[in-house]
């Protein structure tokens, strides 16, 4: 994730690939670390930071700032879902939709995307044209390799994409999970948080097979104790499964009553959001 705001440092500085790279490293080994294809050694990035007159330390405090700058939308609708506010959502879409038909900015049709997913999920209603999803689904497809952006995109539009996309992206995500645990642990989160929205999509569109079979995947891969909250929904998402099946809620309920008991009320509370949603 680091070579993006880079990427934006040499840009501001109207700094071509080739004046950043020469004597550091090749123009093509730059791009693919600004685009999130391949990583970049200590030596040649502290080189680089070097080029465009930034020490370490402003470095990493500039990309806090962004991150949190890029975050804050994201943040933004996670609350209106939050708050049910389908109007508002409906109106940060529209913005969104009209400036990357303006623009063309991939980035702003991840915006405009995420958007209609959060509305999708209050009120079941896509507002996206063919046209529109297409360009998103191409945009997705274009990523042979998972980067923060990639996998951002795509845990914001689970509702909104085909069942055939999730499987294979989650094919895709559980194949490189063990390399972006290397590479970056906030990486490696946003892989995990897009695996289970997409099995709650899943769930929701009633592919209870497959989701079953990914669940069980996702059961047998080991997490750090930093990271219990995703085993938490997993298992969670595989008795709301059973309860579908069955409809004997006690086993689900008595797994929720013993997280309240130790003290994850707020974990409990999303996931009864999940099983309302569902049901």
């Amino acid at each position: 994730m680091y070579g993006q705001y880079f990427k934006r440092l040499r840009n501001y500085k109207k700094m071509t690939l080739g004046e950043a790279a020469k004597d550091i490293t090749s123009s093509p080994a730059l791009s693919r670390w600004e685009n999130g294809v391949d990583d970049i050694r200590l030596k040649k990035f502290l080189a680089l930071l070097d080029r465009v007159d930034i020490t370490p330390r402003e470095f990493f405090a500039y990309t806090e700032v962004q991150g949190n700058l890029d975050n804050s939308y994201y943040d933004e609708l996670q609350l209106l879902v939050q708050q049910k506010d389908g109007q508002r959502l409906h109106q940060i879409f529209l913005r969104q939709i009209s400036s990357f038909h303006q623009t063309k900015d991939p980035d702003i049709l991840g915006k405009a995307v995420a958007a209609a997913n959060s509305y999708f999920s209050l009120t079941k209603i896509n507002c996206l044209t063919d046209a529109d999803l297409k360009s998103f689904k191409d945009l997705l497809l274009d990523s042979e390799y998972l980067d923060f952006k990639s996998l951002r995109f795509l845990e914001n539009s689970v509702y909104l994409i085909d069942c055939d996309l999730l499987i294979s992206y989650n094919s895709k995500v559980i194949h490189q999970l063990s390399h972006l645990e290397q590479v970056d642990y906030e990486l490696y989160l946003n892989a995990w948080t897009a695996l289970t929205n997409i099995v709650f999509s899943l769930i929701q569109q009633k592919q209870n097979s497959v989701a079953s079979h990914i669940l069980n995947q996702l059961l047998t891969i080991d997490l750090p104790q930093q990271m219990a909250a995703f085993k938490i929904r997993i298992v969670f998402l595989k008795k709301l499964l059973a309860y579908r099946e069955s409809g004997d809620d006690r086993e689900i309920n008595a797994y929720l009553k013993s997280l309240t008991e130790i003290g994850l009320s707020n974990l409990v509370s999303e996931l009864l959001d999940y099983w309302d949603s569902v049901y």
